[in-house]
């Protein structure tokens, strides 16, 4: 669990709670309720090896300069959040300092700067304190939700939570199609919960730019996802165990995913689409 932490991708992920709570707080639930999955991919991704850490799969920090909007800099911020933590994950310090300075300008644009302190950050990537990097990334982001909420630009939050978990799902189709593992293969086919929360997010900022194309094509996605099915088989007693002196109850439910490697492909190659969309 401790390595699971050091993922700033997998928290991003997680941090889409925060930008629902205030207008769903159902929504928000179901998306903390995907923390483990996507704590479980970072696990996954790490284990094969790093062998699957690949640049040019990142967002091209070269990028950074055509976002001109505060749409595409509010999703690409997402994203290029999403690949500083895949590079802390493989701990490629200077891609890391690389992709800070990516994430300052765009929050130099969106006026949100004043949440980073780019010289501590850079200061513990070099130090290859991941740990406290994830601490201090961690508050940064949710003092920016908060400001972004409290100031009437959710629509914002929203856009960097979509693209935080577009990359993510991104990333990993592309180290599915390098190893065909069949857990990455599930993974991928649970993102259609998340999919269908992060569309309820977005959902009351269809007026803001760039937000009602990217729902349609999100639809997109939805009917890439449609024979997709997602079930869970009740298991037998509740697992009780003890841990640091407290006792602890897990479900021992199972949660089977089915999905065809032809509707699989199909639902790889609409989710490029969008991200080459994004990031262009």
């Amino acid at each position: 669990m401790k390595d699971l932490r050091k993922s700033i991708a997998a928290f991003l992920i997680a941090l889409g709670s925060l930008s629902f709570f205030s207008a769903n707080a159902q929504d928000g639930e179901n998306v903390m309720n995907s923390i483990p999955s996507s704590l479980e991919i970072s696990q996954i991704v790490k284990s094969l090896g790093d062998s699957y850490y690949k640049k040019d799969n990142l967002n091209n920090i070269s990028y950074v300069s055509n976002y001109s909007t505060n749409y595409k800099k509010a999703i690409n911020l997402g994203i290029y959040s999403t690949d500083l933590g895949m590079a802390s994950l493989y701990k490629k310090n200077q891609d890391v300092l690389n992709y800070l300075d990516a994430v300052k300008s765009l929050s130099d644009g969106l006026s949100l700067s004043r949440f980073f302190d780019i010289k501590a950050l850079s200061e513990l990537a070099n130090g290859s304190n991941i740990e406290k990097l994830l601490q201090e990334t961690t508050k940064n982001f949710s003092e920016i939700n908060d400001h972004l909420n409290e100031t009437k630009r959710g629509y914002q939050s929203a856009l960097l939570i979509t693209g935080g978990w577009l990359e993510a799902t991104y990333l990993t189709t592309l180290v599915y199609n390098q190893s065909k593992d069949v857990r990455l293969k599930e993974k991928i086919g649970e993102q259609k919960l998340i999919l269908e929360t992060i569309m309820a997010g977005l959902q009351p900022h269809t007026a803001q730019q760039g937000v009602a194309g990217l729902l349609a094509d999100f639809k997109a996605l939805q009917v890439a996802y449609n024979k997709v099915t997602i079930t869970t088989k009740t298991g037998g007693k509740p697992k009780v165990e003890e841990k640091n002196g407290e006792l602890v109850i897990s479900s021992t439910a199972e949660t089977v995913v089915t999905v065809s490697d032809s509707d699989l492909n199909t639902i790889i190659s609409v989710i490029a689409g969008i991200r080459k969309k994004a990031v262009n």
